[in-house]
């Protein structure tokens, strides 16, 4: 439960608030899927509380350092901000207090916009970040998937009190926007190391890398999704560097997680792989139609055609892989194709 009001002046409510986010931030590492739902009810009326009477561009940001001795692995940071509708440029949201590898930034393109309400745009609205402690997973219990970075959760709300209509912590309403038509871009920062030479595919050439993911509450999964990646992060607990991930959706949890590059070097769920068995050029696959990289072209014996027409000098061209008509089975591999290497 909540309140119309939390305090009588901006330090009254600058206390109080802090008081409601530290309960939060104190419990962030034991929390699960059930009380995670709680905590971001509290995050939410707070912000809705803290915002109900500012101009646009107003901003609050709270950070919490709980425990020193642990590598900061307990700090917690929020941020509200109330947007123009009407903006005409990106506006970039920073959520950090003086650690500059946490240092995330959300750039919100001035495509995002409100939903209309009775075919009117509301001038204004809120954009709530919240970045977590490291380790903190609440949906652990559905997935076993690792996260490799702090989860981030980005979410956006009307503004202004009429938001305040229940004095219930889950009664603030959030807009469930997708199909934006330029993506919000998110930059976090992974620190679970993911090497290419320890994860690479010697047939396929896909490899696993930091990849950006995003929780699917339909599959209780962690999804893949984007095609930037980072292959390595050190293992000391600091941050490796920074993964762009762009997406077209707001109101989820974000995080950097493992997942597979193609030999294409992007990241993809369906990643390009060589060394298929399909129908070369295009084409469904059909039986002994031949092995191709992911661009459809035929693979050779070797890596060179040099290689190739001393292995195979029967070949009538040692640049296609064309098998001669007098000798068509010379040089097959598993998949049938002359001077194929499967």
């Amino acid at each position: 439960a909540g309140a119309s009001s939390i305090g009588d002046n901006d330090a009254q409510k600058a206390q109080i608030a802090q008081q409601y986010l530290k309960i939060v931030a104190n419990c962030q590492l034991r929390l699960t899927e059930s009380t995670y739902e709680s905590a971001q009810h509290i995050i939410d009326y707070v912000g809705a509380l803290w915002m109900k009477d500012k101009g646009v561009g107003s901003a609050q940001r709270e950070y919490f350092e709980l425990d020193k001795d642990l590598a900061e692995q307990s700090n917690f940071y929020v941020a509200y901000e109330r947007f123009s509708s009407s903006r005409v440029s990106t506006q970039v949201m920073r959520v950090y207090t003086g650690v500059q590898q946490d240092a995330i930034e959300v750039h919100f393109p001035a495509s995002l916009q409100p939903p209309a309400e009775n075919s009117v745009m509301p001038p204004t609205f809120d954009v709530q970040v919240v970045l977590f402690a490291k380790t903190m997973n609440p949906y652990s219990s559905f997935s076993n998937t690792t996260l490799n970075s702090r989860m981030l959760a980005v979410t956006a709300r009307r503004g202004g009190a009429h938001v305040l209509g229940s004095d219930r912590a889950d009664a603030i309403p959030r807009y469930n926007i997708d199909g934006l038509a330029d993506p919000v871009e998110m930059y976090l920062s992974a620190y679970v190391e993911v090497t290419k030479a320890a994860t690479k595919n010697a047939t396929s050439g896909t490899y696993k890398g930091n990849v950006c993911g995003a929780w699917n509450q339909s599959s209780t999964d962690w999804t893949q999704y984007s095609e930037e990646f980072l292959v390595k992060a050190t293992s000391d607990g600091t941050a490796q560097g920074t993964l762009t991930c762009r997406t077209h959706h707001l109101n989820s949890d974000f995080a950097v997680i493992t997942g597979v590059v193609g030999c294409d070097n992007r990241a993809s769920t369906s990643p390009a792989v060589n060394n298929v068995c399909m129908k070369c050029n295009g084409g469904a696959p059909e039986g002994r139609q031949g092995i191709c990289d992911w661009e459809g072209v035929p693979c050779l014996l070797a890596n060179s055609h040099t290689e190739v027409a001393a292995k195979c000098p029967h070949l009538s061209s040692s640049s296609s892989n064309a098998c001669p008509p007098e000798n068509p089975d010379c040089c097959l591999d598993s998949c049938y194709v002359c001077g194929g290497k499967n």
